[in-house]
C-alpha cells in the first residue's frame, strides 16, 4: 500500500490549510482586542489566572510528566474564573468581523 500523496486525506486538513485557518483566527482575535478593549482586558485577566495555576502545579511537581496535569489545573482554574467572569462581549460582538 502506498502512501496517500494529498496530505489532507483521512479528514484531515492539509498543513497548509492549517498554517491558514490558524492565522485567521489570530487576525480576528487581534481585532477584537484593538475594537473591545474590556474583552482584552478580560482575555489578559483570563490568561494571567491560568497562569498562575499552572505555576502553582507545576511548583508542586516540576517533572517533565506533569506538565499535562499542570496545563489541566490551569485550564479548570480559568474554567471556573469565566464562570464567574463572563466574556464581556456578546455573541454577535464576537461574530462580527466587520
Amino acid at each position: 500500500m502506498s502512501e496517500a500523496k494529498d496530505p489532507g486525506k483521512r479528514g484531515r486538513p492539509a498543513p497548509w490549510t492549517r498554517k491558514k485557518q490558524e492565522e485567521r483566527r489570530l487576525a480576528e482575535n487581534q481585532r477584537r482586542r484593538v475594537k473591545y478593549p474590556e474583552y482584552a482586558r478580560w482575555q489578559d485577566e483570563r490568561a494571567s489566572i491560568w497562569r498562575a495555576a499552572h505555576d502553582r502545579a507545576k511548583a508542586d511537581d516540576p517533572s517533565s510528566a506533569a506538565i499535562g496535569a499542570a496545563m489541566d489545573r490551569g485550564n479548570e482554574a480559568a474554567q471556573r474564573w469565566t464562570g464567574k467572569n463572563p466574556s464581556p462581549l456578546s455573541f454577535e460582538q464576537h461574530h462580527d468581523i466587520s
